[in-house]
């Protein structure tokens, strides 16, 4: 059996907290995201197993970069821990954060969207009366070649 040191036990139950807090800051980024363009049921589910799924991956990593692939209970009620002390502290005003920060990136988004659209009609625009104008001169072209 492998044996590891209070000290590396303690390292690795900080590197686990870290993970827990880092799981719960990304689960509120999708929550803020949630809230600004109000995915359907689906799609939540489906980033939702995303999440697990990356998140039981990284939690492999870490056991296996600590503690040679054995399963920790420490590990375990560490990232629970960070996880949880996150959510219950600071996870309310990172949300609002998020919102904002989504909100403001979406009108941007919009606007950029609005004045592209803009300037495409506008190239159109220019386009057609610049095709109008080379025609005419073609025409007056073929009329000028059969008279000569």
């Amino acid at each position: 059996m492998w044996e590891i040191s209070i000290t590396q036990q303690i390292i690795s139950f900080l590197y686990a907290v870290a993970v827990g807090v880092v799981w719960a800051v990304c689960a509120d980024v999708f929550r803020a995201e949630n809230k600004v363009f109000r995915f359907s049921a689906g799609v939540v589910f489906l980033i939702d197993v995303a999440n697990y799924l990356i998140f039981a991956f990284i939690t492999f990593m870490l056991l296996m970069a600590r503690c040679n692939g054995e399963i920790r209970g420490f590990i375990l009620v560490g990232e629970a821990l960070g996880f949880f002390i996150y959510r219950i502290t600071l996870s309310r005003f990172i949300v609002r954060f998020f919102v904002k920060i989504i909100s403001f990136f979406k009108v941007v988004n919009g606007n950029l969207n609005k004045a592209f659209q803009r300037f495409g009609a506008f190239l159109e625009l220019k386009q057609g009366k610049v095709l109008k104008k080379i025609e005419k001169i073609v025409k007056k072209g073929k009329v000028q070649r059969k008279n000569s």
